[in-house]
């Protein structure tokens, strides 16, 4: 990394002299920039590894119209450029997809997903000529072919975080198991087993997104049985491959709740629990909320299923969760309105099957209404909360 510094450095002190680069040394620093760039994203330096994309990309794209592009040159164009161009290409398509890495891991997913789509696209028009560079030149495609399994994967990702166009998602899924297959074939053996899985949890997310719940279900059942056969040929559990199976069964679970399979999807919220508790366990920082998502599911499972008592019981939990965390993570004080609202209403509704009803409510009340009145709340939140006062005629 010093060495690639100081070469940075050399670099750009020469055009601070006044003297003009080369195209080849314009390309020099453009990868120079790209690499210490990766060197900040393993190490977790987001606004180093941004910045010296931003510089890299800047500096490669600008010799980038100079090039013929690849869907323009014959099969027979062996010269001295269309080896460069091949090869420049390949470096441009990395700087996006490292830029769009960063991108995403500051939570930026629309300007993540235009960086994947420019690196696809590069790596796509690469990869029509894969029988020149890989007979002719002798290069191997395998690390190409990896960069485009995850540039499809992480864009799929981001269309999903987004919600919206989540055919165009599934279809990104889809293309990674294509390629995965590719070099199976080309290989002579099966594409390691790892990768399939955050692209089934990625098909899971998108076909529960369009409520196309046996299809998630179908990918769910994928991705616990590839992360179970992992787990058990690598006899241990490790803290995040144990997070993220407890996740799937959650989100199976509700995919069950979904299609009215309350049973299986009690079973799954049961696995997940085991799970989190492991991880509580080892001392695992563990996000309250998805506690909470956890009771409020089996909550809604159990209300399907007309059990009161255990609706009653996983909704106060739920509220529990939110009620510790109400003073210092301010996005959740509606939240913790409305799901106490909802679960008032249900309690309501279903009158008759809950045994002293008005006193229940009340209680509940008193329980996590009284104790949150002189919290400073957000608009919402307050709108929220008046709306319960209205609702119940209730006064402290």
């Amino acid at each position: 990394m010093q060495e690639i510094s100081q070469r940075i450095n050399t670099l750009e002190s020469r055009q601070n002299q006044g003297f003009n680069l080369s195209e080849v040394e314009h390309f020099e620093l453009g990868i120079c920039y790209l690499e210490r760039g990766t060197y900040y994203l393993s190490v977790y330096e987001a606004e180093s590894a941004i910045s010296d994309y931003n510089k890299s990309i800047l500096l490669l794209d600008k010799p980038y119209s100079k090039f013929i592009a690849l869907g323009d040159l014959s099969e027979k164009c062996f010269d001295t450029k269309s080896v460069a161009t091949i090869l420049f290409y390949s470096q441009v398509a990395q700087a996006y997809y490292s830029r769009g890495q960063i991108l995403k891991f500051t939570n930026d997913e629309i300007s993540s997903i235009e960086d994947f789509t420019k690196a696809i696209d590069l790596y796509e028009t690469v990869c029509k000529f894969r029988d020149f560079w890989e007979i002719e030149l002798n290069l191997t495609s395998i690390e190409i072919d990896n960069l485009r399994f995850n540039a499809y994967l992480f864009r799929a990702s981001s269309r999903n975080i987004l919600r919206r166009d989540t055919d165009e998602a599934i279809a990104d899924c889809n293309k990674c198991i294509e390629i995965a297959n590719e070099l199976s074939e080309k290989l002579g053996q099966q594409y390691d087993e790892s990768f399939f899985i955050a692209d089934y949890s990625e098909l899971a997310n998108g076909y529960d997104i369009k409520g196309e719940y046996d299809k998630a279900v179908e990918n769910h059942n994928n991705f616990i049985d590839v992360m179970e056969r992992l787990i058990q040929n690598e006899m241990t559990l490790n803290a995040e491959d144990a997070s993220n199976l407890a996740n799937s069964y959650m989100n199976r679970g509700a995919c069950y709740n979904s299609l009215g399979k309350n049973y299986e999807a009690l079973r799954d919220y049961d696995k997940c629990s085991l799970l989190r508790k492991r991880l509580h366990e080892y001392g695992e920082p563990q996000d309250d909320f998805d506690f909470y998502l956890l009771y409020l599911n089996i909550s809604n499972a159990y209300h399907s299923l007309y059990d009161m008592k255990n609706f009653i019981e996983n909704r106060k939990n739920a509220l529990n969760v939110i009620k510790s965390i109400f003073r210092i993570r301010e996005e959740m004080q509606t939240l913790y309105y409305v799901c106490l609202s909802e679960t008032l209403d249900i309690l309501n509704f279903h009158s008759s099957k809950v045994k002293n009803v008005e006193k229940v409510i009340r209680t509940m009340l008193k329980e996590f209404l009284d104790p949150m009145r002189l919290t400073p709340k957000t608009t919402e939140a307050e709108i929220e909360q008046n709306k319960i006062i209205t609702k119940f005629q209730y006064m402290p």
